[in-house]
């Protein structure tokens, strides 16, 4: 008898927890979500522990491919994402609130003038799958190079293997020492493109049935950006975990 007890007991408890728990799904790129003998870091991890922090609700976190992403957005595999608003993806549906993001630039080793990048049609390096708005995104295709990383953008650039470069003001101040200089060389352009937010986006299932925690998240999402003033993810870089 007290076996059965304890069996439904435990059975109430994980109940309850899961009933105040949201699976997070985001994609492993630095220096926004990376891993750490700790657990995952970054400066969206440090953002949304903040909002788990003034919230009553409880996060986990799903570690998944930009394209995997998409889809289990989609298929209720994961309750909440964050990215960028994709229409090619039809998950523009989803979309919840706006929330923190990027200023974009455009960087370049080789070149002091920005509209050489459309005179010349010269290379332009890009995240695979990304989107970046109207004045990067319709670019000529055949010259955007592909690139897995910020990192692998730099070492191009470097290189004079690559003429311009795509990238967020997050791991701009990141990787570089000041608008100046990246890593060894010296920058001719810098030149600022945008600004662009991030999205949540919620499942279907969340949007249908589970109104009261997305509730729950958009206050304390809304009351840690109205405390602290942010306005960009780069705000986090000299962030610590605690504070």
């Amino acid at each position: 008898m007290n076996r059965i007890i304890t069996a439904i007991y435990l059975f109430l408890i994980s109940l309850s927890v899961s009933a105040t728990n949201l699976e997070i799904g985001v994609f492993e790129l630095s220096p926004y979500v990376y891993k750490t003998e700790k657990g995952l870091s970054g400066a969206l991890i440090k953002f949304l522990k903040k909002v788990e922090k003034s919230s009553n609700l409880t996060f986990s976190y799903k570690v998944l491919p930009y394209p995997r992403l998409l889809e289990d957005i989609k298929r209720d595999k994961v309750d909440i994402a964050i990215f960028y608003p994709n229409f090619k993806a039809r998950t523009n549906r989803l979309k919840y609130i706006k929330t923190l993001g990027n200023q974009n630039y455009i960087i370049s080793k080789r070149y002091s003038a920005f509209r050489k990048l459309k005179s010349h049609n010269n290379t332009l390096g890009i995240i695979r799958g990304a989107n970046y708005g109207d004045l990067i995104d319709s670019h000529d295709s055949s010259k955007k190079i592909k690139l897995k990383s910020y990192e692998q953008g730099i070492k191009l650039l470097s290189a004079d293997r690559l003429d311009y470069l795509t990238i967020p003001s997050t791991v701009f101040y990141k990787l570089c020492d000041n608008k100046k200089k990246c890593n060894s060389f010296e920058l001719r352009s810098v030149r600022h493109v945008n600004e662009k937010f991030n999205w949540i986006h919620a499942s279907p299932k969340m949007l249908d049935k589970k109104e009261k925690l997305l509730l729950e998240f958009k206050k304390a999402h809304n009351l840690v950006i109205r405390k602290f003033g942010y306005k960009f993810l780069h705000e986090f870089l000299g962030e610590t975990e605690s504070s």
